[in-house]
């Protein structure tokens, strides 16, 4: 028997914005691909198929230190902070909202219209970005749904700046 497959993919794009004046420059763009750890594919299947009441909404996070994510990492240690760290030098106080838009003709999601806006507060490095069910910024995560790194070099921030994300996924038989 042939068997078919559903796959799931997503992808961060973080732009981080430098004042001048008045006005924002675009001083950094990046887009990279997420891991759905185990414990994040088993979210979003027993959300599917098991009737589990997902969590709604979901939250971004910033990753501040470096981490290199695979399906086996131990994720339940990492939302302990022990195999990385989250950058939380930011005004808002909290992780923030993904406000999804409508499912696109591609079979995507995405927050391209309400991105997670991040005013930085105190200089650092922002390695990546986590989606998860939890708001706080007290070393849990909730359930980490997916989490990606940036390809290549972290990015600097500095205070003042503004750090927009926008996560896409897609669905696609594959």
């Amino acid at each position: 028997m042939n068997k078919r497959v559903f796959g799931i993919g997503g992808a961060f794009t973080v732009c981080i914005y430098r004042k001048k004046g008045e006005n924002l420059d675009l001083v950094a763009e990046s887009e990279f691909h997420n891991l759905y750890p185990s414990e994040g594919l088993d979210y979003i299947l027993s959300s599917i198929f098991k009737g589990h009441t997902p969590s709604d909404p979901l939250y971004v996070g910033l990753l501040g230190g470096t981490v290199t994510p695979s399906p086996s990492m131990d994720w339940k240690m990492a939302n302990q902070g022990s195999l990385w760290d989250e950058f939380t030098s930011y005004s808002e106080g909290t992780r923030q909202e993904f406000v999804d838009g409508p499912i696109d003709s591609a079979h995507q999601i995405s927050n391209t219209d309400n991105k997670a806006q991040f005013t930085i507060t105190g200089a650092g490095t922002i390695y990546g970005a986590f989606l998860c069910t939890d708001p706080t910024l007290d070393g849990t995560m909730g359930t980490l749904v997916c989490i990606g790194t940036f390809v290549g070099t972290a990015r600097v921030v500095q205070p003042d700046d503004i750090v927009r994300v926008t996560y896409t996924v897609a669905g696609t038989n594959a």
